[in-house]
């Protein structure tokens, strides 16, 4: 699992930000219209000084993102794929 900001590893925010990198644009735009102004903001100038992230990262913190959905798969009822995301260590999910 990635590794936290305060373990010396990276913060919820780079880990939204490398999330939206993995999912592709077409995704990552199905989720930022659900976003605040301020939300997209924030992440948009992550992504764009995120650097290179290897694929062991990118594995880390999609399978990260998918054991956090999953449990909270019985509260939250999902109305696309891939229609949640993580800060730090919230779970924002946009129906």
């Amino acid at each position: 699992m990635a590794r936290t900001k305060a373990e010396g590893g990276i913060s919820g925010l780079q880990k939204a930000a490398i999330l939206l990198i993995s999912l592709g644009p077409e995704r990552s735009a199905g989720i930022f219209k659900h976003l605040k102004e301020e939300e997209i903001e924030e992440l948009t100038l992550e992504i764009a000084n995120t650097r290179s992230v290897t694929p062991q990262v990118k594995e880390e913190v999609i399978n990260e993102f998918y054991e956090e959905c999953l449990s909270r798969e019985q509260k939250v009822i999902y109305h696309r794929q891939a229609d949640c995301i993580f800060t730090g260590k919230a779970l924002r999910v946009c129906a």
